[in-house]
């Protein structure tokens, strides 16, 4: 879900052209300064004040992943991802908060 509300919101709302400067805020309390750094603002989490912004919701339409896929078949996406145990929990939510965390982690249940 995250990488096809990523495709919709550069491809669908965001409606790039080259040379072009896109914010896309998928984190909550974005400050307004953030204005002056794209041209474009797409946001899933809050509205930001910016006559170029867009605040969507992202639909659940798997037809949409077809070209995301060939890309990352082809190798010109990568997707970062790693499993870790439910015991490194309270780790994994330290590391994202500093912003080390890159990708998806899932969790591992041992039983």
């Amino acid at each position: 879900m995250a990488g096809l509300t990523a495709w919709q919101a550069v491809f669908e709302h965001a409606r790039l052209r080259p040379g072009h400067r896109v914010l896309i805020n998928l984190a909550h309390g974005v400050p307004a300064s953030v204005t002056e750094l794209a041209d474009s603002f797409v946001s899933v989490t809050q509205p930001v004040e910016h006559p170029r912004a867009v605040r969507f919701v992202a639909r659940n339409d798997p037809g949409r992943l077809a070209e995301p896929v060939t890309l990352i078949d082809k190798g010109v996406v990568t997707v970062e991802g790693e499993t870790r145990p439910l015991a490194a929990l309270l780790g994994v939510h330290r590391a994202a908060e500093r912003g080390l965390v890159r990708g998806k982690v899932t969790l591992s249940v041992e039983g």
